[in-house]
């Protein structure tokens, strides 16, 4: 594994990190852990559509699952990539609030639709 961190994209977790953020309390590797995966999280859920204030949402939401899920995180590269298990879940985050945002925009449309302006007109409700 190499040590380079310049382009995020392109080189794999170290593993010492990985093992280093799963204690909670090391400051420095949680830093560059944030340093290394903040932009790639926020960016990745941008150009996936998504506004500002819901990309840093997702950022977020990313990191207290990870929070949760590193003190037992036991690397195992025969399993895949660190960075392929965090884009698999960045990228259900994003898909998730793109389904709400897209069932808000259908509650709305549908809500204007079903706008009566007189209840007596509306078989539906009247009608037996």
């Amino acid at each position: 594994m190499t040590d380079s961190t310049s382009d995020n994209s392109a080189n794999p977790t170290r593993v010492s990190l990985l093992m280093r953020v799963r204690d909670i309390g090391d400051d420095s590797a949680w830093a560059e852990f944030h340093g290394l995966y903040a932009p790639l999280l926020y960016n990745y859920a941008r150009a996936r559509g998504l506004n500002h204030e819901d990309a840093e949402d997702i950022r977020s939401e990313c990191y207290e699952s990870l929070v949760k899920q590193m003190k037992d995180f036991q690397y195992d590269r025969s399993r895949g990539s660190f960075k392929a298990w965090l884009r698999t879940m960045v990228t259900r985050r994003v898909i998730d609030r793109l389904r709400k945002r897209r069932e808000l925009r259908a509650d709305t449309a549908l809500l204007r639709d079903l706008q009566v302006a007189d209840e007596s007109d509306d078989e539906a409700w009247n009608g037996e």
